[in-house]
């Protein structure tokens, strides 16, 4: 096999794995811990930050988010808008992630 087909092999390869990945859900649990109960939200961010789910915790707080993403990018979770983006906290998915946060009073941990 010469050089060149070998390359070509792999770079297929590679192609080939970057779109079983990008098919891959990402699955995003939670609990909100503040004093006042509000949808949680999951945007894309394509420019300008758009809403593409929405989750209402239950009683003890908890939500959740399965998504295929269209692309590879930064997404945003939180209780904000896309206009505001205090009680908004920005991931990087490809596919394939589980996230679990807790979304506090003013910041979030994982």
């Amino acid at each position: 096999m010469n050089i060149h087909k070998k390359l070509y092999a792999t770079a297929l390869l590679l192609s080939l794995s970057a779109a079983v990945l990008a098919q891959m859900p990402v699955q995003i649990t939670g609990k909100l811990n503040k004093k006042r109960v509000t949808a949680v939200k999951l945007f894309k961010v394509d420019g300008k930050p758009e809403e593409i789910a929405s989750s209402t915790p239950t009683a003890e707080g908890k939500f959740g988010f399965a998504f295929y993403p269209e692309t590879e990018g930064l997404y945003v979770v939180g209780t904000g808008n896309a206009n505001s983006p205090s009680d908004n906290y920005t991931f990087y998915f490809k596919g394939g992630e589980k996230l679990a946060v807790i979304i506090n009073e003013n910041n979030y941990e994982l």
